[in-house]
């Protein structure tokens, strides 16, 4: 089943507007939707570059599963359709499982792939945390597609992303941390076993 797994990237909003994400690898099946396989652990662990490891045991299993939304999955008092994500009542949704990663991307682990540390929280930690495992934040969503890309071409996985076609990432025309974006049709390959980031049904389920 090794070539049944995708390994997925699972992003959040922290406060301030900052963005952090982390890892999650999913079993065979698209998106979140449809049939799905049950996943087996790929039997390596993978560096996301130069030095940094990241072993499957730093994954947990989401299993998969239908859900029907329905007035728990609303927040109380909110009632406009961007608070309700997506199981809004009458709606079934069926998940494939996926494995998550149990902690979000961090500093080290950004830096060793795109070269650079874009965090505004990069000095001076609390008491007890260590700098280099604190979460990157400070990433747009055209950052985190290119770290998907390069840490799939890293541990020899097929990317996910694809511009106007292109999956390497040299020929997107493309600076991180630029402020700028990605020209171009931007497509994503869910059959491929690389990186990539989670849908939002993804996202709200492995958040729940």
């Amino acid at each position: 089943m090794e070539d049944c797994m995708k390994k997925v990237l699972f992003a959040l909003t922290a406060v301030l507007g900052l963005s952090a994400f982390a890892l999650l690898t999913a079993s065979c099946g698209g998106g979140g939707g449809g049939g799905s396989d049950e996943g087996e652990v790929m039997p390596y662990g993978s560096s996301s570059g130069s030095g940094v490891e990241t072993s499957l045991a730093d994954f947990v299993l989401v299993p998969g599963g239908t859900v029907t939304g329905g007035s728990q999955f609303t927040l109380a008092g909110q009632t406009d359709d961007w608070y309700k994500g997506v199981f809004v009542a009458g709606r079934t949704v069926t998940l494939s499982p996926f494995y998550i990663c149990d902690h979000e991307v961090t500093q080290a682990e950004y830096e060793d792939v795109i070269g650079s540390n874009p965090s505004y929280f990069s000095s001076s930690p609390a008491r007890g945390e260590t700098q280099s495992k604190r979460p990157v934040e400070m990433v747009s969503w055209y950052d985190a597609i290119m770290y998907c890309n390069e840490r799939s071409k890293n541990n020899h996985l097929t990317p996910c992303y694809a511009v106007e076609g292109k999956t390497d990432t040299r020929q997107w025309g493309y600076t991180p941390h630029a402020g700028n974006s990605i020209s171009g049709e931007i497509t994503c390959n869910f059959s491929a076993n690389g990186y990539r980031l989670p849908t939002e049904a993804e996202w709200e389920y492995a958040a729940r």
